[in-house]
């Protein structure tokens, strides 16, 4: 071995472990066959081709795991570079998603585009794992994609300042706003950045904003746009302006008394504390002035034109809730909320309440969705698919082994042309040889059969393979023979 490549003595050693394997293959089918009476002489060529073939199928099982098991490896990597997850967590992160894709029916590549979105949001290890499970049972009870869920329950985690104990409460509570509000998950996921923060500084709870939200939904206003009206309202109610403050004032209410309701008792509450007041100090005249704004601005969904309309002094009397609310916007959620509309608003609070008690630490509803057809069959898939990662990070050391001594042979082989032109004959020679034993072997499979002119067909069409490719590796010596 002194005259070859050093790719080739490496190539030769690692095959050691290979052959002997091939060796205790070779023996075991023996035992098997001696086991069996000679049953694989008797069905010749038939188990032979049954061996390939399941040789084959394990071959292009084999490919396919490993295949899988480096698309996961790299969604992880992405989770550990891109989104700040620790070195030392990998492994446990990465063992639980593959635990978890049978148990919530989510493949490998949502649960990791999830898990993105998790770790971003600031959860790693455990805790990413914890918030993972809560919005992949959450997106199936809610019929959602993973990761908008994710987007949602991590938003409303790091709003309030909460840890990933507190994962399945906010996702119940999700679930449970987008079976009460006209709205859905994404629509919800992408309007609560807009509103949550305003909301948890001014301590208003996170159940009684997704309340408001599915209130004004129902009632034909996006989520985006309840989101907007909403994070003006409390804003404007949580520090009253100099105008503000005077406006109450007048109708004998403190800007702090209603600054410091907010922040205790809530949205409802101060909002029937400005109504109330309202009512008190105009007469019941004020609430049929507002109300009729409400009504009438619901068809044209702008309320600056329905002001516009009325007299100076019913002006006023709108203008007085308008002013304490922080504006005619303002204001619009203000209408949506109060009135006809309370008791509505009330309800929802209660319900979302509910719902995250019923649910405590799981999921409400994941019971029923475990029953359903679909996720017993997406669970199954979900299981096979991990199963197959988890093989192929068995093979993976073996194929980069492998792949590694092929890639330096080639690399040697175009840095010497005399290797190539070996290599090429001997790949020409060694097709020639395959030809001419299948042809040998179907004329002793058929020589029962010579009088059938298909075998001579057969036979023929072989050997003209064989003197094509024979031509074809030995062309340029054909080419200078015919010339001379």
């Amino acid at each position: 071995m002194a005259g070859l490549p050093p790719v080739f003595i490496e190539f030769i050693g690692s095959s050691a472990g290979v052959k002997t394997a091939v060796a205790e293959t070779k023996t075991a089918l023996a035992e098997a066959d001696a086991a069996g009476a000679g049953s694989f002489a008797k069905t010749g060529m038939l188990g032979k081709a049954a061996l390939a073939g399941l040789g084959l199928a394990a071959f292009e099982a084999g490919k396919h795991a490993v295949e899988a098991a480096g698309d996961f490896q790299f969604q992880m990597t992405r989770v550990r570079t891109g989104a700040g997850e620790a070195a030392e967590n990998m492994k446990t992160v990465s063992d639980g998603v593959l635990a978890m894709a049978g148990e919530v029916g989510q493949s490998t590549e949502h649960l990791t585009a999830g898990l993105y979105q998790i770790e971003s949001a600031g959860y790693h290890g455990s805790a990413a794992l914890e918030v993972l499970k809560n919005s992949a049972m959450g997106a199936k009870v809610g019929a959602a994609e993973l990761s908008t869920v994710a987007d949602a329950v991590t938003t409303g985690l790091n709003a309030y300042s909460m840890g990933a104990d507190k994962a399945a409460e906010v996702t119940n509570a999700l679930v449970a706003t987008e079976a009460s509000g006209k709205t859905n998950m994404e629509a919800l996921a992408g309007s609560m950045s807009k509103i949550l923060p305003t909301a948890s500084a001014a301590k208003v709870g996170l159940n009684e904003v997704l309340a408001a939200m599915a209130t004004m939904t129902a009632q034909g206003t996006t989520a985006d746009v309840a989101a907007t009206y909403l994070r003006q309202t409390i804003g404007a109610l949580s520090n009253p302006s100099g105008k503000a403050a005077m406006e109450m004032k007048s109708l004998g209410l403190s800007a702090v008394d209603v600054g410091q309701n907010l922040g205790k008792n809530g949205l409802a509450s101060t909002l029937e504390m400005l109504t109330d007041a309202i009512e008190k100090r105009m007469g019941p005249a004020g609430t049929v002035l507002i109300d009729h704004l409400r009504k009438a601005a619901a068809n044209t969904n702008d309320y600056e034109k329905v002001l516009a309309n009325l007299a100076p002094e019913q002006q006023t009397y709108i203008g007085a809730l308008a002013t304490m609310v922080g504006g005619t916007k303002s204001m619009m959620a203000a209408l949506q909320l109060t009135g006809p509309h309370m008791e509505t608003f009330k309800q929802n609070i209660e319900g979302i309440n509910e719902h995250v008690k019923a649910g405590g630490k799981e999921i409400e509803g994941w019971a029923d969705v475990q029953q359903n057809f679909n996720q017993k069959i997406d669970s199954a898939k979900a299981a096979s698919g991990a199963l197959a990662i988890q093989i192929g990070q068995y093979l993976m050391p073996v194929a980069e082994k492998v792949a590694a001594v092929f890639a330096d042979g080639a690399r040697w082989i175009t840095q010497h042309e005399w290797a190539a032109k070996a290599a090429a004959f001997t790949i020409g020679g060694v097709l020639v040889v395959a030809l001419v034993a299948l042809t040998v072997a179907m004329w002793s499979f058929t020589a029962a059969a010579v009088a059938n002119p298909v075998v001579w067909i057969i036979v023929g069409m072989l050997a003209l393979a064989a003197a094509i490719v024979y031509v074809a590796m030995h062309w340029r010596a054909l080419w200078n023979w015919i010339q001379g």
